[in-house]
C-alpha cells in the first residue's frame, strides 16, 4: 500500500462503490460502511457488489464493516456518500468516535431541510457541537457518473475546502490517469452547482420526452446555468464556480446521459407516471425531487427569478401537466 493513512467511506451505492474502487486502486486501505449485513457480507466473500457495478472486483485492501464505529475510528478522511435524507444522521453517528484531526468529504448533491440548506454547513455545526473544533468539512463534485469513472473514462472533479492541506490530501487519494481533482475554496459554489443540476436534468428529461429538439434543450439548459447563479449568489458563491466543471460540467452531464437518474425520471414523469411510481421505476437514489422541494421554498422567500425551476415545480405537483412544461418556462424569456 502507498500510505498508512486511513480511509473510510461511508456509503455503498454507486457512487460509493465507484470511490472505493479507485481509492483502493491508488493502494489505499479502505474500511467501508454498508448498512445491510447479507450485501458486506457478499461483497467481503466475492470482492463483488451484489447490486452496483457488479462486474468489478475490489482489492484485498478493502474491507467492509456494518459497524459504523469500526469504520470510522482513527480515520483520516471520511467520505459522506449517503442520500441526503439520512446524512445528517449518519454524520452525527459518525462523529461519536472520530478524532479531533479526522476530515470529512461530503459527495452529496442535496439540500438539508434546515435553515443552513447547505448540508456541509449543517456537517460542520455537528462537529463542533462534538468539540471535535479541528475537524475539517469539505465538498466533492462534478461531472462523476459512477459507471464512467469506473470503466476509465476521462472526467475531471472539484474537490473544495477551506483548508489547501485538504485539499491536496484528497487529490492525492482519488487521482489518477483518467480522473483529475480540482482544488477550490469555493465549498458554497461546488455545492450548489452540483445540487441544483439535478433539478435541471429533471426539466432536460421533460423536454427530450417531448421531443422538443436540440434548440429548445440548449436554451434550457443556458437559463439553467443562469438560475444556477441567481442562486449561488445568496451563498456568496463565485460565479467562475457555477460556470466551471462543478457547476456547468456536472449540468452538462447530467442533462444528457442516459446514465443520470434524474434525467430519466424527467422522462418517465413526462409520460404520466405518477411521482411514486416514476422513482420507483427509476430505483436507486433521484436527488433531484427533495432538492426541488427544499429549493422552492428558498426561492420564493428570496423572490428569485428562476422560471425553469418552477415550472419543473409546477409539474409535480399538478398545477401543470407535462405537455405545457415548456411553454411555461419559455413565455417568461424577455
Amino acid at each position: 500500500m502507498s500510505s498508512n493513512l486511513n480511509i473510510a467511506i461511508l456509503g455503498s451505492g454507486s457512487f460509493g462503490t465507484a470511490l472505493t474502487k479507485v481509492i483502493s486502486e491508488n493502494g489505499y486501505k479502505v474500511n467501508w460502511w454498508v448498512r445491510d449485513s447479507e450485501t458486506a457480507k457478499h461483497i467481503n466473500d466475492t470482492k463483488h457488489h451484489t447490486k452496483y457495478l457488479t462486474h468489478i472486483k475490489f482489492s484485498d485492501n478493502v474491507e467492509v464493516m456494518t459497524n459504523i464505529e469500526d469504520v470510522v475510528k482513527s480515520s483520516d478522511l471520511v467520505f459522506i456518500v449517503v442520500p441526503s435524507q439520512v446524512s445528517i444522521d449518519v454524520v452525527k453517528e459518525a462523529s461519536k468516535y472520530v478524532n479531533n484531526s479526522t476530515n470529512f468529504v461530503s459527495t452529496i448533491k442535496g439540500f438539508a431541510k434546515t435553515d443552513e440548506l447547505l448540508l456541509s454547513r449543517v456537517f460542520k455545526n455537528i462537529l463542533k457541537s462534538r468539540r471535535l473544533n479541528n475537524s475539517t468539512v469539505s465538498v466533492l463534485s462534478g461531472p462523476n457518473l459512477a459507471r464512467e469513472i469506473i470503466e476509465g473514462n476521462y472526467t475531471g472533479t472539484v474537490i473544495a475546502s477551506n483548508n489547501m492541506e485538504i485539499n491536496l490530501l484528497v487529490q492525492k487519494v482519488l487521482q489518477n490517469n483518467s480522473l483529475k481533482v480540482v482544488l477550490s475554496d469555493d465549498i458554497s459554489g461546488v455545492e450548489i452547482g452540483g445540487t441544483l443540476k439535478n433539478i435541471y436534468a429533471i426539466a432536460a428529461g421533460i423536454v427530450d420526452h417531448l421531443h422538443e429538439g436540440a434548440n429548445c434543450k440548449s436554451l434550457m439548459m443556458a437559463m439553467s446555468i443562469q438560475e444556477m447563479i441567481s442562486f449561488a449568489k445568496l451563498f456568496n458563491a463565485k460565479i467562475q464556480t457555477l460556470t466551471s466543471i462543478s457547476g456547468v460540467g456536472d449540468l452538462f452531464t447530467t442533462c444528457t446521459s442516459d446514465l443520470s437518474r434524474n434525467h430519466r425520471l424527467g422522462m418517465v414523469i413526462a409520460s404520466g407516471l405518477p411521482i411514486k411510481e416514476a422513482r420507483a421505476v427509476i430505483g436507486g437514489v433521484s436527488e433531484g425531487y427533495e432538492t426541488l422541494m427544499i429549493a422552492k421554498e428558498k426561492v420564493d422567500k428570496e423572490n428569485l427569478d428562476m422560471p425553469i425551476l418552477n415550472s419543473v415545480y409546477k409539474v409535480f405537483t399538478g398545477e401543470i401537466v407535462a405537455g405545457d412544461f415548456v411553454e411555461s418556462w419559455f413565455r417568461c424569456i424577455s
